[in-house]
C-alpha cells in the first residue's frame, strides 16, 4: 500500500511538473527570441508611452519622436527597410473630417409641426468622412441593440424593415452574451455594419440614461484613405449606404417614441 501510494505520488508529481513547463516556440523562432530580454520590453514599453509624446497622434511632434524611435530600432537590428523609396516608411492618406457647428436635426411626428432639436444637449453627429456635405431625410425605425446574430438565437432586425431608414438603437448591452461576444456584437463598428447590411441609411445611437454625454469628438474623425482616395478604414463609417451617423439624448429618445405605437418603459 505505501509503495503504490508513492508511485501515485510521483506520477502525480510529474505530471504536475511536466504541465508547469511552457510551450517551446518554433525553432526557427528560438535564436532571435533568445536576444530579447523582459527589460527589452520594459524599455520600448516606456519611451512609447510616456508623456512628453503626448499620445503620439499621427502629424504631432510626438508622432514623430516615435517614428524617429522604432526606425532607430529597426536599424540596430539590421532589419532591411521595406517601406517607400528604400525607407521605413509608407505613406498613408488621412482625412479628418468635422461636423460643422450648424448641423440640424428635425423630427416630423405623425401629429404637429416639425420638431427642430438642438445640437449638444439634444444630439450629436458623427462627421462622414465621404461625404462634404450630407443631407438625409427617411423614417424611423427602432431595432434594440442594433444586434443581428441570428446563429446566436438573438436578432433585433428579425422581421424588421430597416431599408432606406434611419435606424435608432440603444447603447446597451444584451445580458445573455458571453463577454467576449456582447463586446463585438455592441462595438460601435459592428453596429453600423451591422445596419448597413439591413439596407439602413442612418444610424441614432440613443442614450438611455437621463445623466449621459454624448459623444463629440472635438477634434474631428480621423480615417485611412485607399489608394482611390475613398475612405478605407474609419471607425465610424459604415460603408458609403450609410450616410448619416448621430446620438440622440435619452429625452429625445422619448420624443421619438411620443410619435410611435410603443410603449417606452417596455422596450428600454
Amino acid at each position: 500500500m505505501r509503495a503504490r501510494a508513492l508511485l501515485s505520488f510521483l506520477g502525480s508529481l510529474l505530471l504536475t511538473t511536466a504541465a508547469a513547463q511552457p510551450a517551446q516556440p518554433p525553432k526557427a523562432l528560438r535564436q532571435p527570441l533568445s536576444n530579447v530580454s523582459a527589460a527589452d520590453y520594459e524599455a520600448h514599453v516606456r519611451y512609447l508611452a510616456d508623456d512628453k509624446l503626448r499620445g503620439r497622434l499621427p502629424g504631432t511632434a510626438g508622432y514623430q519622436l516615435a517614428v524617429d524611435y522604432v526606425v532607430a530600432q529597426y536599424k540596430m537590428r539590421g532589419v532591411l527597410p521595406a517601406g517607400d523609396n528604400g525607407t521605413y516608411l509608407q505613406t498613408v492618406r488621412l482625412r479628418r473630417a468635422y461636423t460643422e457647428p450648424g448641423a440640424t436635426l428635425r423630427l416630423q411626428l405623425p401629429d404637429g409641426p416639425d420638431q427642430a432639436l438642438t445640437y449638444g444637449p439634444d444630439f450629436t453627429l458623427y462627421p462622414n468622412p465621404a461625404e462634404a456635405t450630407t443631407t438625409v431625410a427617411a423614417p424611423l425605425v427602432f431595432a434594440g441593440f442594433g444586434i443581428s446574430t441570428p446563429e446566436l438565437g438573438y436578432d433585433d432586425y428579425a422581421g424588421l424593415d430597416a431599408s432606406g431608414k434611419i435606424v435608432v438603437v440603444t447603447r446597451e448591452e444584451p445580458r445573455q452574451f458571453p463577454d467576449a461576444v456582447r463586446l463585438y456584437n455592441t462595438d460601435l463598428l459592428t453596429v453600423l455594419q451591422t445596419a448597413a447590411r439591413h439596407g439602413a441609411v442612418g444610424v441614432l445611437l440613443a442614450a438611455v440614461k437621463p445623466t449621459a454625454r454624448l459623444p463629440d469628438p472635438p477634434k474631428g474623425v480621423v480615417s485611412v484613405l485607399g489608394p482611390d482616395g475613398k475612405v478605407a478604414v474609419s471607425r465610424t463609417y459604415g460603408g458609403a449606404r450609410l450616410r448619416v451617423v448621430g446620438s440622440v439624448s435619452a429625452a429625445t429618445l422619448h420624443r421619438l417614441f411620443g410619435g410611435a405605437a410603443t410603449d417606452t418603459t417596455r422596450v428600454l
